[in-house]
């Protein structure tokens, strides 16, 4: 289906033989459904009209309920996990891991919460439910049921980038701010894992995680960097919150250290960021560094 429908990504997002397509309004939607409809032709393919909605404000598409600024898990798939019994066997496990799995981006420290769970997996464990594992299980289930929402990036919104960090996780949490009230503060996309990885829905994007580790080993900081080659372009400000005291130490004590005002914990642009990175990895300070080249084709897979 990707070579059917090649040359038309801006516009639409295909998985096997499922097809979802979007604008930004009606007019455009009406072309980008013809254009679709005529390769499908093309290529000698048919659509079933039983199974197609067009111009819907909601659709369901992999399990998902896509809104148009934000998305969440669909509610049959809520419904089996709210329904789903306490597992009495690995194989159970397994299969109530899976089903929540699938939704691992909208809970908050995942790994960790399972880990009571996908111990009871592992090899030469033997199964035995108690109280730790019931307690992790109805924290997955519970964080699905109370409707996580997740948004789409808007470009002409500022970016705000959290993290925190230790010697095991790290967390990183990315928004979008459309006002001062809590519902205009969206969510686009939440990591917290032992590995050092970052992706996002973010078109165009590269975002850049790193580590700081201490001389000794025991502290460690995360230094983020998220640009889009639009803003820079234009010269536009994106907006950061580090956990970087390390980093502000090493910075404050080195001579040819970049020269930023006040904490490294506050707001500051693209620029002054990519020129502490680049001053980070002349020094090695940097461990763990991954360049992620996103693209919104692909899924938020955290």
């Amino acid at each position: 289906m990707a070579r059917v429908l090649g040359g038309l990504e801006e516009n639409v997002l295909t998985y096997i033989d499922d097809i979802l397509i979007y604008s930004k309004d009606f007019p455009a939607h009406l072309t980008a459904i013809k254009k679709v409809l005529l390769r499908l032709r093309e290529f000698h393919l048919k659509a079933s009209p039983k199974k197609c909605v067009f111009a819907k404000h909601q659709v369901t598409f992999l399990g998902h309920t896509m809104y148009m600024d934000s998305y969440s898990p669909a509610e049959a798939n809520t419904r089996a996990i709210r329904d789903f019994p306490s597992p009495s066997n690995v194989k159970e496990v397994k299969r109530f891991l899976g089903m929540v799995g699938f939704f691992r981006k909208f809970i908050p420290n995942f790994a960790n919460t399972a880990e009571p769970l996908t111990w009871l997996t592992r090899k030469d464990n033997k199964f035995k439910w108690t109280e730790i594992q019931e307690a992790a299980f109805i924290q997955l289930r519970d964080a699905l049921l109370q409707k996580p929402i997740l948004g789409y990036p808007d470009y002409d919104k500022p970016f705000h980038i959290f993290t925190d960090a230790n010697t095991v996780n790290v967390l990183v949490l990315l928004l979008i701010t459309r006002g001062f009230a809590p519902e205009d503060i969206l969510v686009i996309c939440l990591y917290r894992d032992q590995k050092f990885l970052c992706q996002s829905l973010l078109q165009d994007t590269t975002v850049t995680v790193g580590t700081v580790d201490s001389a000794q080993g025991s502290e460690r900081s995360v230094v983020i960097l998220c640009t889009t080659r639009t803003s820079l372009e234009q010269g536009s400000k994106a907006a950061f919150f580090a956990d970087a005291k390390l980093l502000n130490v090493a910075l404050s004590r080195a001579k040819d250290g970049v020269f930023v005002t006040g904490s490294i914990k506050c707001l500051q642009d693209a620029a002054t960021w990519s020129a502490i990175v680049a001053w980070c990895k002349d020094r090695n300070l940097i461990t763990d560094l991954h360049f992620c080249d996103s693209t919104v084709r692909a899924p938020l897979q955290l």
